[in-house]
C-alpha cells in the first residue's frame, strides 16, 4: 500500500511582507479617519463645503453614516488581510485565489465609491427645446452668450 502525503504550499517570506504593509496602510487609514474625525470634523467639513444648504442635523447625519460605512469597509479589509497573512503563512493552497478576489473586491468597493452619482448632476440644454442634453460635474456653470451659440463653461468658483 502506497501513502501520499500531503505537504502545504510554502510561500516565501517575501511573499507576507507586502500583505503585512497592506495591513498596516488599512490600519493607520482607520485611525487618520478616527483622528480626524475627533479632532477636527473632517467628514462634516467636507460635506458642509460640498451640501452648503444642508443644515447642521443633516451634516451630522451624513458624517456619521460614511463614519460607519468607512469603519465597516476599514474593518472588512482588516479582517481580509489577516486572513489572507494567516492563509499564505500557513501555505493553504486556496491562498492565492482568496487574495485575487479580496483584491477584485476592494477595488470594486474603491470604484463605486468613486463613481456613485449623489443625485447633484447639472443639465446644459443646447437647443430651446432642451433635446440635447448633456450632463455636467457639480460646480460647473453653463452660460449661454447669444441665442445659437456654443455655451461656455466655468468652474462655480470662477466669478
Amino acid at each position: 500500500m502506497t501513502t501520499v502525503s500531503m505537504t502545504p504550499n510554502r510561500y516565501p517570506r517575501s511573499a507576507i511582507a507586502p500583505l503585512y504593509i497592506g495591513l498596516a496602510s488599512t490600519v493607520v487609514s482607520m485611525l487618520v479617519l478616527y483622528i480626524g474625525q475627533a479632532a477636527a470634523s473632517v467628514l462634516a467639513d467636507h460635506i458642509r463645503s460640498g451640501y452648503p444648504a444642508y443644515d447642521m442635523a443633516r451634516i451630522d447625519a451624513a458624517a456619521m453614516t460614511y463614519l460607519v460605512y468607512l469603519s465597516v469597509v476599514g474593518a472588512l479589509g482588516i479582517i481580509g488581510w489577516m486572513l489572507t497573512i494567516w492563509a499564505t503563512s500557513a501555505g493553504k493552497g486556496w491562498a492565492r485565489q482568496l487574495a485575487a478576489a479580496l483584491f477584485v473586491t476592494g477595488t470594486s468597493i474603491a470604484l463605486f465609491n468613486l463613481l456613485v452619482a449623489d443625485g447633484r448632476t447639472a443639465h446644459l440644454f443646447t437647443s430651446v427645446d432642451g433635446m440635447e442634453r448633456f450632463d455636467l460635474p457639480p460646480g460647473v456653470r453653463a452660460r449661454v452668450v447669444e441665442p445659437g451659440a456654443p455655451a461656455r463653461l466655468r468652474c462655480a468658483s470662477d466669478s
